[in-house]
């Protein structure tokens, strides 16, 4: 199936649906990877953190290039401007590719020269390695900084489920053409046991991993879900025949608690 994508600041195309691949190592990641591009997914996202681009190397093997939309990360312990390209190189080794369609910083450091970082990716792009410059888990606050400085970023992923809604950071981004991909778009699993969005999946006829999913592609959220197997990962991309009312929409988004999965103790969320 073909899945749709969304316009990136500079005229990218970036499928709405994605491959999340955290926690995925070894053997599992490399076959599970195959198997995502056998049911259509075309969008990986990785990161070095992850210790796994190697393996998804080996997934990709064979499959024509330009067909693809891989992102991967920059480390935080990478966020000096003399590192950027050192962290780029090793990324493009491990995943055997020539460029990154997207190279997002992984978490914002204010004590480091973020816009200088973002500077030397910008410079990355010129060169040809990256095509697209992003964040991940950037505050309004961190991306106004980048902004204040003349410089801008094409996407911003950050934690986005029904309990964590964050509004004001959408509407932000949406504001100043950043992209919004959500991780953890089903709370970890979280979700699978919530009466009320239980009730939606009967509501819907659908199943309840299609409603969370489709009320943060209907918000313009890409989405980066995981899957253990052949069926959750073609349900994940089943998200184009049917549609949550804007009731139920707005039902969903009062769900929000703020309540976050991944706070690593490196965080700036108070930013």
């Amino acid at each position: 199936m073909t899945i749709p994508a969304k316009q990136l600041k500079n005229g990218t195309m970036i499928p709405i649906v994605g491959l999340g691949t955290w926690e995925l190592i070894g053997e599992t990641c490399t076959n599970l990877v195959k198997l995502a591009l056998d049911v259509g997914y075309r969008h990986i996202d990785t990161a070095q953190q992850y210790d796994n681009q190697e393996c998804i190397k080996k997934a990709i093997e064979g499959f024509p290039r330009e067909d693809l939309f891989i992102a991967s990360k920059l480390q935080w312990d990478f966020l000096e401007p003399q590192l950027v390209e050192e962290n780029c190189d090793r990324a493009l080794k491990e995943l055997g590719c020539e460029y990154l369609d997207l190279f997002n910083i992984h978490w914002p450091n204010k004590e480091k020269p973020l816009s200088k970082v973002v500077e030397k990716l910008l410079e990355l792009k010129e060169k040809g390695k990256i095509k697209n410059v992003g964040t991940c888990n950037f505050t309004v606050h961190h991306l106004q900084d980048l902004l204040d400085d003349g410089l801008h970023v094409c996407q911003n992923q950050v934690e986005f489920h029904p309990y964590l809604c964050q509004n004001n950071l959408l509407e932000f981004c949406t504001k100043n053409e950043i992209a919004v991909t959500g991780y953890c778009p089903l709370a970890h699993g979280e979700v699978f046991t919530d009466p009320k969005l239980k009730r939606l999946s009967e509501k819907y006829n659908k199943p309840l991993s299609q409603i969370c999913l489709r009320w943060l592609v209907q918000r313009g959220v890409i989405v980066i879900p995981k899957g253990d197997n052949k069926e959750q990962l073609q349900q994940n991309l089943q998200l184009f025949d049917f549609e949550l009312s804007e009731e139920d929409v707005i039902n969903i988004q009062s769900y929000n608690r703020g309540h976050r999965i991944v706070a690593p103790p490196i965080h700036e969320f108070d930013y």
